[in-house]
């Protein structure tokens, strides 16, 4: 598992160890028993979450529940408070978890997209919900509520400018990979094949190897059988689509 994840597993695990205590004292500074501050939901939703954290550092498997936790915090927060701004919070920090779960490692521009939709969709929803059977406990007031969506908007186009370039290279669908060596390429295929896919002749290849072209044309012949292509179209179609590594 990767450390960072580890570190941030722990960190929340703390977080919400320390949120349950609050809990504890807060109830018996109000007077509370002790049933009562030990049977309260808040106190068991904080012990639950940091139990749960802390099982996300030892189980690889358990990763994804740091960033589904901390998105299920924020539609919470987004469901019952007038003020977005933590949700706002939850969601940035749930992107991070996602980044690092390797969530966004394939199909990456969709899923962001439908990140970022699935938010702006909560926020605007939650501005005009009202009150409804107690589930909203207040009137949700539409400059509260889109004032944080505007500041997270002209953030994310903060985030574009300044890294744009980036951004491109990283929303690109990596190609995958194809070994050469594990094709079985001879040292001679694969020296010939690398200067194929750099846009060399056969008879440029011929003299910067210092050899005949008709043993660089037969010696390309059987690296193109190895690699499962007929000719130089099909091994120029195979590049294209794969990331080509010695």
């Amino acid at each position: 598992m990767e450390k960072s994840l580890v570190r941030t597993g722990a960190f929340f695990a703390i977080a919400f160890a320390v949120a349950g205590l609050y809990v504890v004292v807060s109830g018996f500074a109000l007077g509370k028993t002790a049933l009562e501050v030990f049977t309260y939901s808040g106190f068991w939703l904080c012990a639950m979450l940091s139990l749960a954290m802390y099982a996300s550092t030892r189980v690889t498997r358990l990763r994804y529940i740091q960033p589904i936790l901390i998105l299920a915090l924020m539609v919470a927060n987004l469901m019952t408070s007038p003020d977005p701004f933590a949700s706002s919070i939850f969601a940035t920090t749930a992107a991070i978890l996602f980044y690092q779960v390797g969530f966004f490692n394939r199909r990456r521009a969709l899923k962001m997209t439908a990140y970022l939709a699935f938010y702006y969709a909560l926020t605007v929803l939650q501005v005009f919900m009202r009150d409804m059977g107690g589930f909203l406990k207040e009137e949700t007031r539409a400059d509260r509520g889109f004032g944080p969506l505007i500041i997270v908007t002209i953030f994310l186009l903060f985030l574009y400018l300044s890294f744009k370039e980036r951004l491109i290279v990283y929303l690109k669908e990596p190609k995958p990979r194809l070994s050469l060596s594990e094709k079985g390429l001879s040292s001679a295929e694969h020296a010939y094949s690398i200067a194929i896919i750099n846009g060399r002749s056969l008879k440029e290849v011929a003299f910067d190897f210092e050899v005949s072209e008709s043993t660089v044309r037969n010696t390309i012949a059987r690296a193109y059988k190895k690699m499962g292509v007929l000719d130089k179209t099909g091994f120029a179609v195979l590049a294209a689509s794969w990331e080509i590594v010695d």
